[in-house]
This record gives structure tokens, sequence and C-alpha cells, in this order.
């Protein structure tokens, strides 16, 4: 792939906020420390409808930081996150956008280690891997880490094959004249994005380079709304994909769209089915039971078992909800989404002073 360490393009940091609180300060902060040139960076803040004092908190922060562009945006109504970032895409200068979350956080030279990818002609995209900053708080934490760092593995083959469409919403970065508007299709701002791009030719991958931190609701129920969420959003981009294959449109490589599609519909099937023949056997012959207990009972097989029945719950709940119609392009935070913020934490990995 070609890369040019000399390409160094005007940015558009794009940064959807509700109900940020003090985060969005610190998110700011972040961003003020990256090592970029100042005059090559643009912030665009567009905050939906806030009801707790984030946008006082963004102009507070503007009006002491006068050397770094921040435009803010407020929308009076929550429209949901494809509709605010198109809005916000309006008033981004910058030849890259990029796009991160306000509870996500990027070490000062994600930028100078990323860019340059996009130097070359055909690739349109790049994001980045999600690390979380308390993995050993809880074990639906310890468990998510060891998923996420599974899946980016993926991704990463995904991309040396030709293209991953699964983006994150912590570090995506599209060029400019490309982009003509983030998806509202499928609900998925990012990964919905990369499909659209995929499909007009170009490559859109990940990269280690552009690591990026965040903080993970540590209780199951946290979890399970994000996690949800997110497969509710895959099965409308791969169901996408299936209605291109069909007409002969799907431009995203076969072998990356397959495999995809069936762990995340078929899949979920195949092992609930699998569960209800083995609690039959366990019925008939109560030795069987032998083999779950001695796969609970070895600690590094216990992570993998428990984060593996909790992805095909998550997958069978996203099913359940899609096939009974419920969508939602505006939806609310995990409810301890924000309470394990640690700005300790912060301060110890480098992301803020």
């Amino acid at each position: 792939m070609k890369t040019d360490n000399h390409f160094q393009p005007s940015v558009s940091i794009i940064v959807p906020t509700y109900n940020e609180g003090q985060v969005i300060r610190y998110k700011l902060q972040n961003l003020v420390e990256l090592n970029y040139p100042k005059d090559l960076i643009q912030v665009v803040i567009v905050d939906s409808a806030s009801t707790d004092g984030t946008m006082r908190e963004i102009e507070s922060f503007k009006e002491n930081n006068s050397n770094l562009d921040i435009v803010a945006i407020r929308e009076n109504k929550r429209t949901g996150k494809s509709s605010a970032l198109n809005l916000a895409l309006k008033h981004s200068r910058g030849e890259i956008v990029i796009v991160s979350d306000a509870d996500c956080f990027w070490p000062s030279d994600i930028l100078t280690l990323s860019v340059p990818y996009l130097a070359d002609e055909t690739v349109a995209a790049i994001a980045g891997k999600e690390k979380i900053l308390n993995p050993r708080q809880s074990w639906v934490t310890e468990t998510e880490s060891l998923y996420r760092d599974t899946m980016f593995k993926i991704q990463l083959g995904e991309s040396k094959l030709r293209s991953t469409v699964q983006f994150e919403g912590g570090f995506g970065a599209y060029k400019r004249r490309l982009l003509n508007q983030f998806d509202v299709e499928t609900g998925s701002d990012d990964s919905g994005t990369a499909l659209n791009l995929v499909q007009t030719g170009f490559r859109t991958i990940v990269l280690p380079q552009a690591t990026f931190y965040t903080f993970f609701p540590p209780t199951w129920k946290g979890k399970m709304t994000i996690k949800v969420r997110r497969a509710k959003q895959f099965m409308r981009i791969w169901t996408k994909c299936f209605i291109l294959f069909a007409k002969g449109k799907l431009v995203l490589p076969k072998r990356i769209f397959f495999p995809q599609a069936f762990l995340l519909l078929i899949n979920p099937i195949l092992c609930m089915a699998f569960a209800l023949t083995s609690i039959l056997l366990i019925g008939q012959f109560p030795w069987f039971a032998l083999l779950p207990i001695i796969l609970v009972i070895i600690p590094k097989t216990r992570v993998y078992l428990v984060e593996f029945l909790q992805n095909n719950l998550v997958a069978l709940l996203a099913l359940s909800e899609t096939l009974g119609g419920k969508r939602s392009l505006v939806w609310t935070k995990a409810e301890d989404s924000r309470e394990n913020f640690d700005v300790d934490v912060l301060k110890r990995n480098g992301l803020i002073k």
C-alpha cells in the first residue's frame, strides 16, 4: 500500500455530542494536544439538543482556546447521529473528514501515523482500533476487551484482502472529495458509509496505528444496550449486501461478506439449536454435563465461552427486534456509559495532561 509521510492535508474533526457533561471538555483538551499543525485542524462539534449544559462547556472551551478553529453547531431536535454528522459535514473545510465520538480519546500522534495512508489513491477511508481503558473493571469489560481484540484481527485481515466495512465511531477518516454524505439508510453512520464507499470502487481499511481509547460500561445491561444496537445496524448492512449480491452489484468481495453475514445471521440460530440439543442430551445422559463444566473451570476457556454465548445472544435479540420491525435512528446512551469515566486514567495513559 502506498503511504507518504509528507502527506499532511487539512483535517476537519467532527464530534457529535448529546448530554456529554464535562466529558466534552476533556475530549476537546485531548484534541488540542494532537501532534499536528494547528492551522490544519478544524474541529466541528454538533450538539443534538443536549439538556445538561454540554453546549455551555463547548462555548467556554472555545473562548479559552482561540488558537484552535472550533465550530459549534446546535440541533434543536435530535434526528439521529447520521443526520447530525451530515449537518456538520456542510461546515467542514478539511481535505480529510474525521469522526470521533465524544467519549473516545486519541494518542497525540494518531494523525501523523494514520493520515499518510490516505495518500493512496485507492483508499477512501481509514478506521482505528478501539482499546478499552477499563478492561479489568468487571467480567463484562474483560470479555468485551477480548472480543474487541479478536474482531480487530478479522478487520485487519479483511483490509489486507481488500476492504473492511466494520468501522468504529471513535476514529473514522474519510477523503472529503469522495464523501457525499454519511449513510442514513442502515442507521450505521460509520460502517454504512464505509460500505457505500466500497461500492464506488474504493478501499476502506483499518489501521493499528489509529488506535483510540474509551471506557466501556462495566455492567451486563450497559453492554447489551450497546451491542444489540450495533448488531441491528450490521443486520441492515448485511441485508443490503444480500440485495446487492442478488442483483449482481455487490463490490465488497464475497469472501469478506459471506463469513460476516453467516456469523451474525446464521450462527446464532445454529448456536441456539446446539444449546437445546445439549440440554436434551444432558437429560438423557447426565455425564454429558461434564464437558461444559470442564470448559467453565479453565479460566481462559471460560472467558472465550462467555463471550461466545453473549455475542450469540446479542445476535438473537437483534434479529428478533429487527424482524419485529423495531428500528430507531435516535438512540439513548447506556445508563452507565458515563459513570465509569475516570480523568486519572486518561492522564495515566497520556491522553490528556
